[in-house]
């Protein structure tokens, strides 16, 4: 573009390492925004994929179906005391 007799152009460095480079951050953009939706999948994938689980997991998941239950029981306790 000439302005007034004045050659003005952008200089055009673009060689191979700027271009993979950018192309590297164009691909990594869309995986880090689906990732922290999709993390609670991969965690549980890595937890049954697991040679063996730790005794405090089977204990964590037993006191929660103990406790889901005991609020179930209460639950229909109630109900049919009220009716």
């Amino acid at each position: 573009m000439q302005a007034a007799g004045v050659n003005v152009r952008a200089p055009s460095n673009t060689n191979a390492v700027t271009i993979k480079a950018a192309s590297i951050v164009v691909a990594t953009v869309p995986i880090l925004v689906v990732y922290p939706f999709v993390q609670k999948y991969f965690v549980k994938g890595v937890m049954i994929g697991g040679v063996g689980l730790s005794p405090y997991y089977w204990d964590c998941r037993r006191k929660r179906r103990e406790y889901r239950q005991s609020k179930n029981m209460q639950g229909g306790k109630q109900l049919e005391e009220t009716l």
